[in-house]
């Protein structure tokens, strides 16, 4: 895949050289043929979109850079809260019975 690439690179380089040069500009256009339908295989190849799959999921992973937005929580009947009161109200019932605790006096 790299020689054929290289050959479409030398073409083109040649062919920016000398603009007036029909001939030079077909070579270039016969270059590209080739070189593209490479490209093509080689991105058809499961490896290619695994490895890009693979890195999204390093970056995904790398601390600091994943930003979690601030959304109110619903209250049991779905309504989102209102007010600043309503926001700590919510944190305060949901605390309270997740930390249900239980006091056992002797």
């Amino acid at each position: 895949m790299k020689d054929v690439i290289q050959a479409k690179k030398v073409a083109y380089n040649k062919w920016i050289e000398d603009k007036a040069d029909s001939c030079l500009h077909s070579r270039y256009a016969e270059a590209r043929k080739p070189a593209t339908l490479a490209v093509e295989k080689y991105k058809m190849d499961s490896s290619y979109w695994q490895a890009s799959k693979v890195f999204w999921q390093i970056v995904q992973r790398v601390p600091g850079k994943r930003s979690r937005s601030d959304r109110p929580n619903k209250d049991q009947n779905g309504d989102l809260p209102s007010s600043e009161e309503d926001v700590l109200g919510k944190q305060r019932e949901h605390f309270k019975n997740r930390l249900n605790l239980v006091t056992i006096t002797p």
